[in-house]
């Protein structure tokens, strides 16, 4: 039985929903942590919510399993959800979830990234699998760092906790774990960040199914990084 510990969330990001949705939410477990801004092609979110588990996998992945069942039941049938409901699952080990020793950033030190991101738009018959997260504290968070991470058409929320969290979405694990290595080496040497994280997306369900979801990076369009 596998007993290593595992990080397993579940978002709500609703462009609307009504009293009823978020009281049965509530109900569940889920608390309200609305960004204070986003940007670099990520849209307003105007309610996130949240959902956590943290335990052994065997465990936790029950549970997920079971209050994401159930809340795809209340979105379902509630008038008045509009927006998208996703699964998230972090394994705590050291290569998926990287702690990187604070210091200014360096931007002569070269970027991984040979070319800005080619993103497209999830067809309704697809989502995301992956997502690689970069989390810099807003009261460090470097001009150069901020303009480079916009010319490569990284997306980013800021949360209420103060930090900045860039974001690649992306439809090919393959895609997510040469990403997720690449940028690793290149923040351990460059700074500027505190943490990058390589996370899974095993369940994904918008209302309307014609919804249009965050961009995600193009299916082999960062193969480079692995060959």
């Amino acid at each position: 039985m596998d007993t290593h510990p595992q990080i397993r969330e579940i978002h709500i990001d609703a462009d609307e929903a009504g009293a009823d949705f978020l009281q049965a939410v509530s109900a569940l477990g889920f608390f309200q942590d609305n960004f204070t801004h986003c940007g670099n092609g990520m849209k307003p979110i105007p309610c996130h919510w949240t959902w956590q588990i943290i335990g052994p996998k065997y465990e936790v992945s029950r549970r997920q399993q079971e209050v994401y069942a159930r809340l795809v039941e209340i979105a379902k049938s509630d008038t008045t959800f509009v927006g998208y409901i996703e699964e998230e699952v972090v394994d705590f080990r050291s290569e998926h979830q990287i702690q990187i020793p604070w210091h200014e950033y360096d931007a002569s030190v070269s970027f991984p990234l040979a070319r800005p991101l080619e993103l497209t738009v999830p067809l309704s018959s697809e989502h995301k699998l992956a997502d690689v997260h970069i989390k810099v504290p807003l009261a460090s968070l470097h001009p150069l760092l901020e303009g480079r991470m916009a010319e490569y058409h990284t997306c980013f929320v800021d949360t209420p906790k103060g930090n900045r969290i860039y974001t690649l979405q992306f439809l090919e694990k393959e895609d997510a774990l040469a990403a997720h290595e690449a940028l690793t080496l290149h923040f351990m040497a460059a700074g500027g960040v505190v943490e990058i994280t390589y996370e899974v997306c095993p369940e994904f369900f918008r209302k309307p199914l014609d919804l249009v979801v965050p961009f995600c990076v193009k299916k082999g369009s960062l193969a480079y990084l692995s060959s």
